[in-house]
């Protein structure tokens, strides 16, 4: 898979950043981790509320928009269609993650 759809599915799929990932909010400062993908490292970084929130607002998507995980194939409607497929190309299921529906 290229790197630009490696780099584009991570955000089709998740939200920018989950609240497990913000470890301290003081003084104006928020401090979250990050993952670098190049060495499946994770590192942490602190940034003044105003730039963490410019960031994250890049990835709330325009009125109108939607997530592509809702649409086409990717809808729920076509879930038991992907899982006999699935199971004929010989691919397991995902697992559920504990606390997820």
């Amino acid at each position: 898979m290229p790197n630009y759809s490696k780099y584009l599915s991570r955000y089709v799929f998740r939200v920018a950043i989950t609240d497990r990932r913000i470890v301290d909010v003081k003084d104006g400062k928020v401090l979250f981790t990050w993952k670098d993908y190049r060495t499946a490292r994770f590192h942490r970084m602190k940034l003044d509320i105003d730039e963490f929130i410019r960031r994250f607002l890049l990835h709330v998507l325009p009125k109108g928009f939607f997530k592509v995980r809702y649409y086409g194939i990717f809808s729920s409607r076509y879930r038991k269609k992907k899982q006999v497929l699935d199971k004929k190309a010989g691919r397991k299921p995902a697992k559920k993650k504990k606390g997820k529906h």
